[in-house]
């Protein structure tokens, strides 16, 4: 078998693809339409007028173009330009056709969008080449586009699964924690039923944080988490996280270091969540720190304009590599740890939509983890000026 009839057969692969012929010479448009029937591509149709190039490419959806240079009303430059203005980035294959190019004219062609060219009189083991380099070139394309639509269709999916089953799992929670928790209160309970009661709160409650974490993670990959950015004290905030995870600190007997020594604390934010971001950070210097150990919670104004906030803990560390994957989805760095490591992924998306950051560090294994908030500052600013300035405008 020789190369012709080689490429014949391979042509028969791409049958189905589409092949757009614009060229104004009867004899050059016969005999590329009789070269591609024959090697078996099925889907070829040609124009003689360029200036029908664009309405048939939208009626057609070609593969390729093969393009003529020199036309009359229009020449195959304009047609360049106006395939390319109207395609928006999407790629299809123009080979330009042409007698003789010159560098001008061939650097001409490239820059208007050609992506390669063909000389006349043809060389039909050439045509059929080339022809069979750019099909197999749109058939990966297609195939990659296809598994990129099944996968973001996957992925669509999951996070509507993941909102539905998140909202359906905590509805029956709310009633089991009112009920434990009203219980509890009571003075005539045996300790071991007090006992087992604190137990049934302390876990319904794990479950509905872990629960409140899927619905923010769903919120936050389709976009529809939004922020009430408003004045507040972030050293607030951080006394209110404090209070939320005062009984675990107490529980495992950590010494709380507290040096909010910031001057200017002042941040426009979105208290619920801001707060939370410094609660999951907490929380998670808590998880971490040894029996007895140490966190460390500071501010400073490391720029004029900034606030960072760090929490530290003496607990296991982390190496290199782990720095940034902690803040990575379903990422734990101790998998024997509860939760579903969800908490700061959502904090750092959190925090970006604050503009503002969030960053570990850590002197390795057995040497602790700091984790540090920063944000910008409204100086010398109250909540009373800001709704002042809101209300007028400088002119």
């Amino acid at each position: 078998m020789n190369e012709t009839e080689q490429l014949h057969g391979a042509a028969s692969r791409f049958s189905e693809m589409k092949i757009l012929i614009v060229d104004d010479e009867l004899a050059n448009v016969a005999l590329l339409e009789d070269l591609l029937s024959d090697s078996g591509y099925t889907q070829v149709k040609s124009i003689m007028d360029p200036r029908l190039t664009i309405q048939t490419c939208a009626e057609f959806e070609p593969d390729v173009v093969l393009l003529d240079l020199r036309m009359p009303h229009m020449d195959g430059f304009a047609v360049l330009e106006a395939l390319r203005a109207k395609s928006a980035g999407a790629f299809l294959p123009v080979i330009v056709l042409t007698a003789d190019i010159d560098a001008q004219s061939k650097y001409r062609a490239l820059r208007a969008g050609a992506t390669d060219y063909l000389l006349k009189p043809f060389d039909h083991l050439e045509v059929l080449l080339r022809m069979g380099l750019f099909m197999e070139r749109r058939r990966i394309e297609y195939e990659l586009h296809h598994e990129k639509t099944k996968a973001e269709a996957a992925s669509a999916a999951k996070d509507r699964f993941l909102a539905m089953a998140s909202h359906e799992l905590r509805a029956p929670l709310t009633p089991v924690l009112l009920w434990a928790s009203g219980t509890v209160q009571a003075s005539n309970l045996s300790p071991d039923l007090q006992g087992g009661l604190e137990m049934v709160c302390r876990n319904v409650q794990l479950e509905a944080r872990m629960i409140d974490d899927m619905l923010d993670l769903t919120r936050i990959t389709r976009g529809k988490l939004s922020l009430h950015r408003r004045l507040a004290d972030a050293h607030e905030l951080i006394g209110h996280a404090i209070e939320i995870v005062r009984g675990e600190i107490e529980a495992r007997h950590l010494n709380l270091c507290l040096a909010l020594d910031a001057p200017e604390h002042k941040v426009r934010a979105d208290s619920t969540r801001l707060q939370q971001v410094f609660w999951n950070v907490l929380r998670n210097a808590c998880k971490f720190a040894p029996e007895r150990g140490t966190i460390s919670v500071r501010s400073f104004n490391e720029e004029a304009d900034k606030i960072c906030i760090e929490i530290s803990d003496s607990g296991v560390g982390l190496e290199p590599q782990s720095l940034e994957k902690i803040f990575e989805a379903f990422e734990q760095v101790d998998s024997n740890k509860d939760g579903l490591g969800l908490g700061l992924a959502i904090s750092k998306a959190i925090m970006t939509m604050h503009d503002g950051t969030i960053c570990a560090r850590s002197d390795g294994l057995d040497q602790g983890t700091t984790f540090s908030i920063t944000l910008a500052v409204e100086k010398g600013t109250t909540e009373n000026d800001a709704l002042t300035k809101k209300a007028n405008p400088p002119k």
